[in-house]
C-alpha cells in the first residue's frame, strides 16, 4: 500500500524492478497501463538504429503489408491513431494510414469505442 503514489492528473502509480503500473479512472471505470520500463528502452534503441527509409517507400511498403493483411473477415477496419478516425475497407483511403500510425479493429464498433470516428471520406 505505501509503494502507491498519486500520479499528476489522477489515479495512483507504482514502480517495480522496470515496471510501472497506473491505475487510472476512464469513463467511469478502471483502467489498468503496465509499462514495460527496459522493453520500451530497447524498443528505442532499435528505432534509431533502424536505417531511414525514403517517406514514398516506407508509403508503398505500407500498401503493400496492408494489402497483405488487411483480410476484410478478419481485420476489416484499420484506424489512424494520431487523427482519430477509423476506415473501412471500401473507404478511398483505407490503405493510406502510415504503420506507425495505424490500430486495427475487427469492427466498426469496437473502433468507436475506443473514441475514433469513421472518416468522412468514406461513402
Amino acid at each position: 500500500p505505501n509503494a502507491w503514489r498519486a500520479k499528476p492528473r489522477g489515479g495512483r502509480e507504482m514502480t517495480c524492478d522496470n515496471f510501472q503500473l497506473a491505475i487510472t479512472l476512464v469513463a467511469g471505470s478502471p483502467s489498468l497501463h503496465i509499462t514495460d520500463e527496459l522493453a520500451q528502452q530497447t524498443l528505442n534503441k532499435r528505432i534509431e538504429d533502424a536505417p531511414d527509409v525514403p517517406e514514398s517507400q516506407e508509403s508503398q511498403e505500407a500498401q503493400e503489408q496492408s494489402e497483405k493483411h488487411a483480410d476484410p473477415e478478419i481485420i476489416p477496419i484499420i484506424a489512424d491513431k494520431h487523427t482519430k478516425t477509423y476506415y473501412r475497407r471500401d473507404c478511398p483511403k483505407y490503405n493510406d494510414v502510415p504503420l506507425k500510425e495505424r490500430v486495427l479493429f475487427p469492427t466498426s464498433q469496437d473502433a468507436e469505442k475506443a473514441g475514433y470516428k469513421l472518416s468522412k471520406t468514406c461513402p
